[in-house]
């Protein structure tokens, strides 16, 4: 695996912009691809008392809410992670409606907001922030020997903007691939997992991460955002 060389980044800015984009096309069929990462430091999110709440309510979530059924292969979204994990509950639940119970989350979905809009006006994107925008967010858990494998969060029409918020993490990153290359030595951007980093990409870019070699427990937020016209076809989604 190689690095994407293809990077361009503004560090001065709200929000740096990572770019994956194709070199010019010389011929018809070369191909053409533009992939843009978001990502920023949150500072004022107590990441120790996101973690400390989300390991306390593992048990109960993995007891109330069923695995997935989107897919007829897979329970856990295609992460690998297996149906005792919460990442596999995703579908049923959302991890904002614990907001009472942890007013850090709260915090947190103003961060999110704040930085989608950073996002978009970065792009050059300001008239979508007067679109209603819904969020459908869950908790991934590894521990020990687990890796989230290769997957995609959607592809379809309604596909949108995804993301996560790194709560706990040691040694670990996060791999944005190039669609174009996944086969002859697949390109990824690497992104290291660090506490308070937030991270925003469009859905149809594959990720996956390192396999974790910590004793405690790697913990991130990972969530997905769509659009009004398509929040009926989904169960847990809530305005942003």
């Amino acid at each position: 695996m190689n690095n994407m060389n293809l990077l361009e980044c503004d560090k001065d800015k709200s929000i740096t912009l990572n770019v994956l984009r194709s070199e010019p096309a010389l011929t018809p069929f070369a191909p053409k691809y533009e992939y843009i990462i978001g990502e920023t430091i949150i500072k004022n999110i107590d990441t120790k008392k996101i973690a400390k709440f989300i390991l306390s309510e593992e048990d109960e979530i993995l007891k109330k809410y069923k695995v997935s059924t989107k897919s007829n292969e897979t329970v856990d979204a295609y992460t690998g992670l297996g149906s005792n994990s919460i990442t596999s509950r995703y579908e049923y639940f959302n991890l904002f409606n614990f907001s009472d119970k942890e007013p850090e989350l709260l915090k947190l979905k103003y961060q999110i907001k704040k930085s989608y809009n950073d996002f978009l006006k970065e792009l050059g994107l300001a008239n979508w922030m007067l679109r209603p925008v819904y969020i459908q967010c869950w908790a991934n858990v590894m521990r020990k020997g687990q890796q989230i494998k290769p997957h995609i969060h959607s592809v379809g029409p309604h596909c949108y903007l995804g993301g996560h918020f790194c709560v706990q993490a040691k040694d670990t990153s996060t791999y944005y691939m190039n669609p174009m290359n996944q086969i002859n030595e697949p390109l990824a951007m690497k992104s290291p997992n660090i506490p308070g980093k937030l991270t925003l990409f469009q859905n149809s870019l594959p990720h996956y991460t390192d396999k974790y070699e910590g004793d405690s427990e790697r913990i991130t937020i990972a969530f997905d955002l769509t659009l009004e016209e398509a929040k009926s076809q989904k169960v847990s989604f809530i305005p942003l």
